[in-house]
């Protein structure tokens, strides 16, 4: 960890929207090579499992900006603590570069250096990843970093920069070249899809269109894939003249039919909508760089630059800048997430979904981490396990629909020990 004081130290962060954990091979993913995204995981802290606490982008950014869960009551205009806030009263600049129509309208609400929202038309696949919606954004902010270089060096700005980069990524146009889906299906295989749009909403279990349209999804990894790798590239001598902390993680992930439903508005909270990448780098790290296997969810990330821009502490969020150096010794045991009346509970040894408590067939149990997609529900086989789960949930809610604190994480050996 560098020794800077929090006042000469930066932040990039790079938030891809619908960006799944299993798209990246250092998440397991064995069919799409992803090369450059391998090696910045390497050289980064890995977070084996950041689970999203809701699936709305306004939620997510509740409570990463307030470091809490998205239940609590208080709002993104009423909080208690703001990251963007505090890190204007402490005379940072944050620059905001966005292609998604929710949060450049929304950010004109936000203390904000500058805010640059393309909006862009696109009715065609692009010849290029680097002429693709992602590579159009990508261009925008080297130019902004290499604009923030030169001030820096004629002695123009001083303080903490954050740059924020938000990609409407998977929720936004599909606009990779023709080729790459094309050369991830063969002949025996149908035919690529046609058009730019993401799927909004498709109830299938037919394996060919489930075929055609993760192809889809796969080519725009690449895209991602290439155009992130040319940004850090020619952003290399940024990063390197201040100390940076370097944040690459999605908002959500994308359903692509694990569970029959597949698009933009799946709605059933599993892992494939919740389970999200996260790879974070900070400048002069001498220990080997770790992966972490605990509970994490956004309003960590919010701690962590919290703690990283301004030296401040925070209640809910766990600060990860302490995982460079050393393994903690006690984390999290649960995490949850909600929408509606659909919860899910994770431990690190089960995964509960319920859906309408009263109904039977919407009580949902898995073992994890082995069944990675949920696909062998054991409620019935471990009620057990299920009760206690549902107590907990139950214990949970109330605590953060009141604004309380969280009962102590202490929970039994049996709900926190993987099943071997």
């Amino acid at each position: 960890m560098p020794d800077s004081s929090p006042t000469n130290r930066h932040a990039l962060v790079i938030v891809v929207d619908g960006w799944r954990a299993s798209s990246l091979g250092a998440y397991g993913n064995s069919g799409l090579p992803t090369p450059t995204l391998d090696k910045i995981a390497s050289q980064s802290l890995l977070l084996d499992f950041l689970l999203c606490d809701s699936v709305e982008l306004p939620q997510y950014y509740r409570s990463l900006f307030n470091a809490e869960h998205s239940l609590r009551l208080n709002s993104l205009k009423q909080v208690g603590y703001s990251l963007l806030k505090e890190l204007s009263k402490a005379g940072s600049k944050t620059s905001l570069l966005t292609d998604d129509s929710w949060l450049g309208e929304f950010a004109d609400q936000l203390p904000l250096a500058s805010l640059t929202h393309l909006n862009l038309e696109v009715d065609q696949p692009a010849q290029t990843s680097q002429e693709t919606a992602m590579g159009q954004l990508f261009a925008i902010a080297g130019e902004h970093l290499a604009e923030l270089s030169s001030q820096r060096n004629a002695g123009s700005e001083d303080g903490s920069q954050v740059t924020w980069i938000h990609l409407s990524g998977f929720h936004g146009p599909w606009d990779a070249p023709t080729e790459y889906r094309s050369g991830l299906l063969t002949d025996e295989d149908p035919p690529p899809l046609e058009g730019v749009s993401p799927p909004r909403y498709i109830a299938t279990d037919d394996p060919d269109e489930l075929l055609a349209y993760r192809a889809a999804y796969d080519a725009q990894v690449m895209v991602l894939e290439e155009c992130l790798g040319d940004f850090l590239a020619a952003s290399h001598q940024y990063l390197q003249s201040q100390p940076t902390l370097v944040c690459l993680t999605g908002s959500r992930g994308f359903a692509l039919g694990e569970h029959g439903e597949l698009g933009t508005q799946a709605k059933p909270l599993y892992g494939e909508l919740l389970h999200v990448p996260c790879l974070i780098s900070v400048p002069e790290t001498t220990t080997p760089i770790p992966r972490f296997g605990g509970l994490c969810q956004p309003a960590d990330l919010g701690a962590t630059l919290s703690e990283w821009l301004l030296g401040q502490d925070t209640t809910e969020g766990r600060n990860l800048l302490t995982l460079f150096c050393e393994e903690p010794v006690d984390w999290r045991q649960f995490v949850l997430a909600k929408r509606g009346d659909e919860v899910t509970l994770r431990t690190v040894a089960w995964m509960m979904r319920t859906s309408g408590i009263e109904s039977a067939a919407s009580q949902e149990l898995y073992v994890k981490p082995d069944d990675r997609w949920e696909c062998n529900e054991i409620s019935g086989l471990c009620p057990d396990a299920f009760q206690q789960l549902q107590a907990l949930q139950e214990e949970v809610l109330p605590a953060f629909a009141s604004g309380q604190p969280l009962p102590a994480e202490t929970l039994a050996e049996n709900l926190v020990k993987p099943h071997r």
